[in-house]
């Protein structure tokens, strides 16, 4: 087998058959601590991202520019442990949008989960991470202290189950 320079784009494996065509929610900045995470099940089913906002203190900038965003997600065998994860979303940092999916295998612990990167149609995006949560029987919120570009604050996407 030949192996590629580390400067050569491969084309892109599909991972899932999520569609990223859905309505996009539009981020916004509010001046004000985040949510706390409060953990939950999980629910099995498909989401759809439905509101970005970038918490940044009571004392932070809200002055970034709002950026649309698409995304989806497929939850399935989700237990109070464990769940596995499809997600499909629009990258549009580049020149022109790259969708870009993920296929995830979560390990539920309280108020967040860990989780190990099973297939991904883009290099870099591969490596386990976690994330804090707060699931109901029709949101799953994401909670990202820290990964506020624009202000170092705490990004949380809601996804709304279809």
């Amino acid at each position: 087998m030949i192996e590629p320079d580390a400067g050569v784009e491969l084309p892109p494996s599909t991972c899932n058959a999520l569609s990223v065509f859905a309505e996009s929610a539009i981020s916004t900045t509010t001046a004000a601590d985040p949510p706390t995470p409060q953990g939950g099940t999980i629910a099995n089913g498909v989401y759809h991202l439905t509101r970005i906002e970038d918490f940044v203190g009571a004392t932070g900038r809200t002055n970034a520019r709002p950026r649309p965003k698409l995304a989806r997600l497929y939850i399935s065998a989700s237990t109070n442990f464990s769940a596995d994860m499809q997600l499909t979303w629009l990258d549009d940092f580049g020149e022109l949008p790259l969708p870009i999916e993920q296929n995830l295998t979560l390990v539920i612990a309280g108020t967040s989960y860990a989780y190990a990167v099973t297939c991904v149609t883009s290099r870099g995006l591969d490596a386990p991470g976690s994330t804090s949560f707060t699931a109901s029987a029709n949101e799953l919120i994401l909670i990202y202290p820290g990964a506020s570009a624009a202000s170092g604050g705490t990004r949380v996407e809601t996804f709304t189950r279809e």
